[in-house]
């Protein structure tokens, strides 16, 4: 169970991540005078690529750098090592 919150979170941290500036893109697209449709057309095509970042960039970069999604074996054997 605990296993499983850990990947929720981690997921929700990177979705966030992804989200925020995918939000300021159609409103600043707008502002600098791109058309409606050329901006939504953008904006999706951003989250198509931000989307495939977080899963194979983001998440991984996740992994390593929170502390609570390393596993007990790894801290053990870090632990031994020292």
């Amino acid at each position: 169970m605990i296993e499983l919150i850990k990947e929720k979170t981690l997921w929700l941290i990177s979705a966030v991540l992804v989200t925020i500036p995918l939000m300021a893109c159609y409103p600043i697209l707008r502002i600098l005078g791109v058309s409606e449709k050329s901006g939504t057309i953008v904006t999706v095509c951003l989250s198509g690529v931000a989307y495939i970042l977080m899963v194979t960039r983001i998440e991984p970069f996740l992994r390593k750098i929170l502390p609570f999604m390393q596993s007990k074996a790894q801290n053990e054997f870090k632990e031994k090592r020292q």
